[in-house]
C-alpha cells in the first residue's frame, strides 16, 4: 500500500506539467509565454528564458531576438480614461511591444511599464507613490488585453515592496475600457 501511495504521488507531480515533449529531446517555444521555450531531455521539459536586451524567443532561429518576427500584439490599448473613485484620468500609451501608463492625483503619483509576452498579456511593474507620505508601493502586474483599448489587470504587491499601510499578500484586479 504504501508503494502505491508514493506511485500516485509521483505520477501526480510528473503529471502536472502542461507541456508534453513530443520527441524524446528537442527545444520547443513556449505558446503561453514568447520570452521562453521548452528544453526536451528524455520527454522531460525544462523552461529556459531569453534574458535582456533580447527578451523573445524565434523558433525560427533557435535563439533570443530583441523583437519577436513571427507575432504582433492582437490589441491597440493607448487611450485614457478617468479613474474609479478620483476626477484624474489614467493615460495609456503602446509603443509596439512596451505598455506604458501615468496617472497623477492629489493623493497618488503612479507608473505602469510592462512588456507583452504574447499577442494579449503583458507583465510589468507598477509603482505607487504616496505623496502625503512618500511611501512607496511595488507591484507585479499581469494585464490581458480583451480587445482595442479594453483590458483587466491584476496587482500584486510585490514581497519586497514597502506596505505603506497595506497588508502582505495584497491583491486587487479591475478591467478598464479606455476613450481616445
Amino acid at each position: 500500500m504504501e508503494n502505491l501511495i508514493i506511485l500516485v504521488l509521483v505520477g501526480s507531480i510528473i503529471g502536472s506539467n502542461a507541456f508534453n515533449c513530443s520527441t524524446s529531446s528537442g527545444v520547443y517555444g513556449n505558446p503561453d509565454d514568447y520570452r521562453s521555450w521548452y528544453v526536451c531531455n528524455n520527454y522531460c521539459p525544462s523552461l529556459a528564458y531569453c534574458q535582456s536586451p533580447t527578451p523573445y524567443y524565434s523558433n525560427i532561429t533557435q535563439g533570443c531576438l530583441t523583437e519577436p518576427n513571427n507575432w504582433l500584439p492582437r490589441y491597440y490599448l493607448s487611450g485614457s480614461a478617468i479613474v474609479e473613485g478620483s476626477i484624474a484620468k489614467i493615460y495609456v500609451e503602446q509603443d509596439g511591444y512596451q505598455l506604458l501608463y501615468a496617472f497623477d492625483d492629489s493623493l497618488t503619483s503612479e507608473t505602469f511599464n510592462g512588456q507583452y509576452i504574447n499577442e494579449t498579456r503583458v507583465l510589468g511593474i507598477h509603482t505607487r507613490r504616496i505623496l502625503a507620505t512618500n511611501c512607496i508601493n511595488v507591484f507585479d502586474v499581469e494585464l490581458t488585453a480583451s480587445a482595442d483599448r479594453k483590458y483587466c489587470a491584476t496587482h500584486r504587491l510585490h514581497p519586497q515592496s514597502a506596505l505603506c499601510g497595506r497588508i502582505y499578500p495584497y491583491e486587487f484586479t479591475y478591467c478598464r475600457t479606455l476613450s481616445f
